[in-house]
């Protein structure tokens, strides 16, 4: 799988990779071929770690409702 960023991180050790922040800055995510709905996830998984939906949405930027819709694989229809 392809190298993200020049970074050496793949899609497949940021799933599985439990040393970034919850104050990781993100923007490097939007240089990745990832969708909106992939690069929440990764936010997500290492943001939420024992943190409300709330709060876990306003670090976020998005809605509590999306953040539970992400945890349980409900699509969202916000999101091509």
């Amino acid at each position: 799988m392809l190298d993200y960023v020049g970074t050496g991180i793949k899609w497949e050790d940021m799933m599985i990779t439990s040393n970034l922040s919850t104050d990781t800055d993100w923007s490097f995510l939007q240089e990745t071929n990832l969708s909106p709905r992939q690069r929440d996830f990764v936010k997500l998984k290492y943001s939420g770690n024992g943190m409300k939906d709330s709060e876990v949405a306003r670090k976020m930027g998005i809605t509590p409702q999306r953040v539970y819709n992400l945890k349980k694989g409900i699509k969202d229809k916000s999101i091509k």
